[in-house]
This record gives C-alpha cells, structure tokens and sequence, in this order.
C-alpha cells in the first residue's frame, strides 16, 4: 500500500477523499485507495484521516504530499459544511503524532500554518 494511507468515516466525504488520493498519485506518492471504516480513531466526527509512515528516506516525499494535501483542502474552506481532517504521523517504531482540523472559518494562513507544524514534525521523526 505504500507509505500513506486516505481513510473517510462518512460516505459524504467520499469525494473529497478521492480527491486526495488522485492529487497524490499525481504527486508521484505511493497511495491506496481512499477506504471508509478508518483504522484510526475519529473524534466522533466525519473526517478524513490521512495516515502518513515516516522513514528517514521518505521525508522529503512526505513533505511534498503534505504540500499537496494542502492544496486539495484550501478547495474546502469556503464550503458551508463542516469538513474535518485528521493527519497522522506514525514513525517506523509505531509512535504516532495526530493532527485534527476543522476547516469550518479556516483561512489559507491557518492551513499553512497547520501544514507547517506538521512537516515540523516529520522532521524530528
């Protein structure tokens, strides 16, 4: 399957997980298909939960990922749903960092600044 994984916990957010899934594969990342029934615990909420393996030889491929889910959810702000995402980071030895977000009234400078603390974090896995 690869080093990234795209999970959904409604079928509403089906597309905007495919979406993902297709920006990357166009970014050259190594990704499933997008799956309902997430592995990872949800906070009660739909969401999507983008997992992320980190190896010291994929960083650099993670932090373009990264960029590129940015991208697909700046496409979401401005929609009246309540869409959330949840990344998480788990390094080789199963530690896991988890990354939630509501993109309700989020800007372009908080999803940067979301994006930023998660390849932040990459780094020091």
């Amino acid at each position: 399957m690869g080093i990234w994984r795209v999970e959904f916990s409604d079928a509403a957010l089906q597309p905007a997980a495919e979406s993902i899934v297709n920006e990357l594969h166009a970014a050259g990342t190594d990704v499933g298909p997008a799956a309902l029934k997430p592995h990872e615990a949800t906070y009660g909420t739909p969401e999507i939960i983008i997992t992320v393996i980190v190896t010291a030889a994929a960083k650099a491929v993670i932090v373009a990922g990264i960029r590129t889910i940015q991208h697909v959810l700046e496409q979401h702000l401005q929609e009246k749903a309540d869409k959330r995402a949840q990344v998480v980071l788990e390094s080789a030895d199963g530690e896991k960092k988890r990354f939630p977000i509501s993109l309700r009234g989020l800007g372009r400078d908080a999803l940067k600044e979301f994006t930023d603390e998660i390849i932040a974090a990459v780094g020091k896995l």
